[in-house]
């Protein structure tokens, strides 16, 4: 059963208002990005795996005292990456599609090293999602 908390937290933050129940329990059944990815294409959703955790994080880092602990948290996790700390905080404040983004300003990143980052940051993203809705 879907936590009450985590629906009125996802209600509370209005992405994606008409499936909020269904988005509560894909958070709770998918701890990687490539099963929300599968229950995206269940669902028939054009909004992929990246797109949906960036989509509701948009919203949660909103609120600047969650944003402060979330970027602080991003830099120690994600610093041994290569990526440099500025660009970390860059990356989680750039909008719904921060990969994208991120390749076009940041080209001096070897593919490699941005593909592991973007890998290693979304992972982050949606644990640190999951936590934040109960369910780590």
């Amino acid at each position: 059963m879907v936590s009450p908390q985590a629906v009125e937290k996802l209600t509370q933050l209005g992405v994606f208002p008409k499936t909020v129940g269904v988005n509560a329990e894909i958070f709770e059944r998918c701890s990687t990005l490539e099963t929300i990815t599968q229950e995206a294409i269940n669902l028939g959703w054009s909004c992929g795996s990246g797109q949906f955790v960036y989509f509701h994080l948009g919203e949660m880092l909103k609120d600047e005292k969650y944003k402060s602990s979330f970027l602080k948290k991003a830099k120690e996790e994600l610093g041994s990456s290569g990526i440099s700390s500025d660009h970390i905080l860059e990356y989680y404040q750039s909008g719904a599609d921060p990969g994208l983004v991120f390749s076009i300003r940041h080209g001096e990143y070897i593919a490699p090293v941005r593909k592991a980052f973007y890998e290693r940051a979304n992972q982050f993203s949606l644990n640190q999602i999951r936590e934040w809705l109960g369910y780590r």
